[in-house]
């Protein structure tokens, strides 16, 4: 029988360094959308700020275990952004800006097939009065448009994407498929932010 070995990822250089030490906690509620209330280890109850828009369908289990980012700026409301919480056994990343920050790294390096031939990544692009994409990339084959989602929602092992209707969401598909047919290239990428999922 071979030995198999391992296949080093063309991803493995492509991560997200926080930049300061994470503060624990355990998730209590969420509310406005963009609120969350985060028991601290010490016992003091802090709201956090929560980075994602969609439903979080799966990720809120009251006291599940949470990681937050210090955010000491001044005029912020809150001193913490909420980035992931332990659901089903595995931690799911909930900060939707990080993803992108990936899909960005792996277009600049040329980490996937998509990437290569790649001279320059432009983020928030605007392409139209009210919609921009996330990034455009220009490669020796021509340009990308891509959009980056990042996806939450596991169903019986498999990852699902949205985790409720968007109609943000159906604008972004609706505007790559425009491009699309008038021969531009377009990707939609999506960032299955939790471990060993289908």
């Amino acid at each position: 029988m071979q030995n198999l070995q391992p296949v080093p990822s063309p991803l493995a250089d492509v991560r997200y360094p926080f930049s300061t030490t994470l503060v624990a906690g355990r998730f209590l509620r969420r509310y406005q959308r963009f609120l969350a209330d985060i028991e601290l280890e010490d016992g003091r109850v802090v709201t956090a700020h929560c980075p994602n828009s969609g439903s979080m369908l799966g990720c809120l289990e009251p006291h599940a275990p949470v990681y937050c980012s210090p955010q000491p700026a001044e005029g912020r409301r809150t001193a913490l952004t909420w980035e992931m919480i332990l659901a089903n056994g595995g931690w799911v990343g909930i900060n939707t800006l990080i993803p992108n920050l990936l899909v960005y790294q792996a277009a600049t390096s040329q980490a996937l097939p998509l990437f290569h031939g790649t001279s320059k990544v432009r983020r928030e692009v605007r392409i139209c009065v009210h919609t921009r994409l996330d990034l455009l990339v220009e490669r020796e084959s021509g340009l990308l448009y891509v959009e980056v989602k990042n996806v939450t929602l596991v169903d019986h092992g498999i990852a699902r994407f949205p985790d409720a209707p968007t109609m943000r969401g159906v604008k972004h598909l609706q505007q790559l498929i425009a491009l699309s047919g008038e021969g531009r290239g377009t990707a939609m990428v999506y960032v299955v932010d939790r471990p060993g999922e289908k």
